[in-house]
């Protein structure tokens, strides 16, 4: 280790405890590799790499990680995220799991309100977790970054509306995103009720979302810098990338801990 990554880990024992973090050090994680590989930084409205000179050279914040999981539909979103709540257990790390809520059925019919029900569940839900303090990580099953790529696929001109008042005022409050993509030809394999060329359009907006988010990032407004985010291809069948997922959640929580 580096004087400055000793120096970083002792702070954050200090903050959290060293059992913890221990705990969070033995839990699987992404190779050093694959890390540089997948995981992108949104810092100061740009978009980097892992090992960017710019992100060497600058002592990060440590936090307790809020991670938001997003993505195509059909992709084990749900799945994964209680499985990794499972894993988190059995390393015995606590943890809090925001789960996707249900739509009212009145508002199913339409396709914004029944997106913006779940963003409004999502901010709500976020909030009265800040306000008790980060305590323990948390994952959020859908959270307030998932409405962009739905407004995105609509083809709606003013879509860069939407980005910049969620990016203002709630982007912030999460720490990593990770986002499930796949091919609208593998969607619709799984389920055969759903629109191929809606979920082209779909999948077109998510793989853009990284970009998306890095241009409408203030970082003036974002203290808790730099969000992590990545993408994993969600294309195979999910026990092809549930390893892949569960060492993201590893690595975004390492990194959040010690500041780097």
């Amino acid at each position: 280790m580096l004087d400055n990554e000793r120096f970083l880990r002792a702070r954050s024992e200090l903050f959290w405890g060293r059992k913890f973090i221990e705990k969070v050090s033995e839990f699987p994680s992404l190779p050093q590799n694959q890390e540089r590989e997948r995981m992108k930084v949104c810092y100061s409205g740009l978009l980097l790499n892992l090992d960017d000179p710019i992100l060497l050279s600058r002592e990060l914040p440590m936090r307790i990680p809020y991670i938001e999981v997003t993505g195509m539909p059909k992709t084990g979103k749900t799945t994964l995220v209680n499985y990794a709540s499972e894993k988190l257990t059995e390393f015995d790390i606590p943890h809090r799991i925001v789960r996707e809520r249900k739509v009212p059925k009145d508002l199913q019919v339409y396709e914004s309100g029944y997106n913006l029900s779940y963003f409004h569940q999502a901010v709500e839900r976020l909030m009265r977790l800040h306000c008790k303090g980060p305590v323990t990580p948390v994952i959020m099953d859908r959270g307030v970054y998932n409405p962009i790529p739905f407004d995105y696929s609509w083809g709606d001109p003013n879509s860069d509306i939407l980005v910049k008042f969620i990016e203002k005022y709630y982007g912030s409050f999460i720490d990593a995103l990770i986002i499930m993509n796949a091919t609208a030809e593998s969607s619709k394999q799984r389920d055969s009720k759903l629109d191929e060329r809606y979920l082209s359009n779909l999948s077109a907006a998510y793989k853009l979302l990284p970009r998306i988010i890095a241009g409408a990032h203030i970082p003036s407004l974002h203290p808790r810098d730099p969000k992590f985010i990545v993408e994993i291809d969600a294309n195979k069948p999910i026990e092809d990338y549930t390893e892949t997922f569960i060492r993201t959640i590893g690595s975004v929580m390492k990194h959040c801990l010690s500041g780097s």
